[in-house]
Formats: C-alpha cells, structure tokens, sequence
C-alpha cells in the first residue's frame, strides 16, 4: 500500500510543481515542501527506493526542462522527509566555460549526495535542511 501511496502522491505533486515554482519564491516552496514530520506510511521506505520512484516519474519532462535539478531535489527532499530521512537540499553555483555562471541543486542525506552531484567545483549558496517553519 504505501509504495502505491507514494507513486500517487510523487504523480501528483510532480504535476502541480512546474505551476507553483513559477507562482510561488523558492523560499515559499521550501517551506511548503518541508513537512512537519514523517507519515507513517512512508516509514519504511529506504531513501534509495524513494529517489528511484522519484526518478522514474521524472525521467522524461515535460515541463521544467531547463530546471531538472530543481525538480528531482525538491521532491526528492520532500518525500524523504516524509518517510523521516533527514534530508537536505542544497543550492550551488559554478562557472562554465567563458566565465558563464551555472546553478545546480541537490539532495544530500548524512554528508553523501544522493541525487545529481554537482560536476564542478561550485561554492554553496544555500543548504536547506527544513528547520521550523
């Protein structure tokens, strides 16, 4: 039931989130996207099962194409908190070639990225860990 659950609930909110990143500051979403605490349904999942159906969902985009990390860290870092993995998101921004800046976003859980890995040296600019709302 709650692997059903959760495909559900990653479906929907995957749907609604290219509207609100568009309609809502980053640091709104942030805190919408930070649970209260963990559901009971999720609890059991493992962290490497919830970033793979995360994945899945996501592997062909239709919208926010030019914003995939975005995407894949804000929901990944929502349905591991909710499953009550400590998971952080993290903001960075490096240079490409000809001095062109680039930003990037992960998820990191216990000091070891667990989605997208920045490429490039970078310099973090925020890392959110979803203290008190």
């Amino acid at each position: 039931m709650s692997r059903w659950l959760l495909r559900w609930h990653i479906g929907w909110l995957a749907l609604l989130l290219p509207d609100a990143s568009q309609l809502v500051p980053l640091a709104r979403l942030l805190a919408w996207l930070t649970p209260r605490g963990p559901l009971r349904c999720y609890r059991g999942l493992s962290e490497q099962e919830i970033v793979r159906l995360v994945r899945n969902r996501l592997h062909r985009p239709w919208r926010m194409r030019g914003r995939r990390c975005l995407r894949e860290a804000l929901l990944c870092f929502h349905f591991l908190r909710l499953a009550g993995v400590p998971a952080e998101v993290h903001f960075g921004v490096f240079v490409r070639a000809r001095g062109r800046e680039f930003a990037h976003c992960w998820v990191v859980v216990s000091g070891r990225c667990v989605t997208s890995p920045p490429q490039d040296d970078y310099v973090l600019v925020h890392a959110h860990c979803g203290g008190s709302r």
